[in-house]
């Protein structure tokens, strides 16, 4: 008679601690495999006084040849699942905090190494872990592995800032870059523009802050930048930081700032990630180098291109001499076209769907901050146009086509390089050929 396989797979939380606690284990086997062969048996299990397990937990077996045989849910720590299994070698991955209607999963038919587990729309993301393993099972032994739960997400606890103006009528944090997707193996992907909304404090006047804290899925290998935008008048301005250090998973995050009204507008604050895997200081300025320009984050310690010349793939539009640094504005490598095919589009509608495209198909990781070009910018674009296509790899600057450009008015607008012709957007006939190729500005090392 053929001795059973057992396969025990725990599924624990993995916490950073000094001291090593207790941890205790349930297991559970209320089905009776139907093979008597082999079984797989998965249970859950937390350290004792420490994070739980987020649940459910999606769990994914694959098979020697890669292939998906089968996906259950385990709905909390009193739960179990077990497989009928012969004897080989399998990949298990495990995914806690993925409630249904809060993110899309592939079906077993669906799913492969590669699949995605995406943020649905209109959602927010939760407690998002993962886990995986490799097991061979034998007959006739007792096979047991531990998946260890790593959270990918951070959790912002607290958003706070103070001495804002009475004039203000809304405050946001915008932070970059998040995603909305992970795929099986952690890569995370499909950027997603984290917006968090701020409301007025019922006791401080003047301060707005976060009431309900938000998890964040970072794009921890991507530069991380911090914009604060406040509206007054319904026209918004925002204050954009460029940190020097990338952003973490598993962290808690607090930010605190502080308006403070002189000659020179400047927020200051920092940020603060605690437990988990240690604490973190950031501190950043916000001033008026930090607005429509984009010109935040550090000086770049290299010498600054010339104009005419390709810096990183982005031709160099202008340098400027300042005081401590040499500003450049670069044009970027390549363009998006048809982000005006509905045209009863509003300005703000546009401009959302611009930034999509800026921060999504147009994102670069060591250049951060692109924008719309302003007035300023079409008279540099509009000075030798034939010029900037020629020096420019594929795809070509379209200096006899139409670009989207932002009016000092904040108004968005189209301007064609060669002719210097500016026309509204809703002008018929152009639909696939109004283009976006923004710009950005980046400072060196006098």
């Amino acid at each position: 008679m053929k001795k059973n396989i057992k396969l025990v797979v725990s599924i624990v939380m993995t916490v950073v601690s000094m001291t090593l606690l207790t941890s205790c284990e349930k297991e559970f086997s209320e089905v009776t495999p139907v093979n008597p062969e082999s079984s797989l048996t998965v249970t859950t299990r937390s350290e004792s006084g420490a994070e739980e397990v987020a649940y459910p937990v999606a769990v994914y077996l694959f098979d020697a040849n890669k292939a998906c045989i089968d996906f259950r849910r385990i709905e909390s720590a009193d739960a179990s699942v077990v497989y009928d299994l012969v004897e080989g070698v399998y990949d298990v991955y495990a995914f806690g905090g993925v409630a249904e209607g809060k993110y899309t999963l592939p079906s077993v038919k669906e799913a492969t190494l590669g699949s995605v587990i995406t943020l649905q729309d209109g959602q927010e993301h939760g407690d998002l872990m993962r886990a995986n393993s490799s097991v061979t099972t034998t007959k006739g032994e007792a096979n047991t592995i531990n998946l260890l739960m790593n959270r990918c997400v951070s959790k912002i606890e607290s958003i706070v800032i103070k001495q804002v103006p009475d004039d203000v009528t809304a405050v946001s944090v915008t932070l970059s870059k998040t995603c909305k997707s992970m795929t099986f193996n952690g890569t995370m992907k499909d950027v997603n523009i984290e917006v968090i909304t701020l409301e007025k404090s019922g006791t401080e006047s003047g301060t707005w802050e976060l009431k309900t804290p938000r998890h964040v899925l970072f794009d921890v290998a991507a530069s991380a930048s911090v914009k604060i935008s406040m509206t007054t008048n319904g026209n918004a301005k925002g204050y954009t930081y460029q940190l020097t250090d990338k952003w973490k998973n598993n962290y808690l995050y607090h930010i605190n700032a502080t308006y403070t009204e002189k000659q020179n507008f400047h927020v200051t604050g920092t940020i603060t990630g605690a437990t988990w895997q240690g604490t973190e200081d950031i501190v950043f300025n916000f001033d008026e180098t930090n607005t429509q320009d984009g010109g935040s984050g550090p000086t770049i310690n290299e010498t600054a291109p010339e104009v005419g010349t390709l810096y990183k793939g982005c031709y160099v539009l202008s340098r400027t001499e300042e005081s401590n640094a040499i500003k450049v504005l670069l044009l970027h490598p390549n363009q998006v076209y048809g982000l005006y095919a509905n045209k009863s589009m509003t300005n703000s509608e546009l401009k959302a769907a611009i930034d999509n495209a800026i921060t999504g198909r147009l994102a670069m990781d060591e250049i951060d901050n692109w924008r719309l070009p302003n007035e300023e910018d079409v008279e540099i674009l509009c000075t030798n146009p034939r010029l900037i296509s020629d020096a420019m790899p594929e795809p070509k600057f379209g200096y006899n086509h139409f670009h989207f450009y932002l009016t000092n008015d904040n108004v968005i607008r189209l301007f064609d390089p060669e002719t210097k012709v500016k026309v509204d957007v809703s002008v018929p006939g152009m639909t696939t050929e109004r283009r976006l190729r923004p710009v950005a500005v980046v400072r060196f090392t006098k």
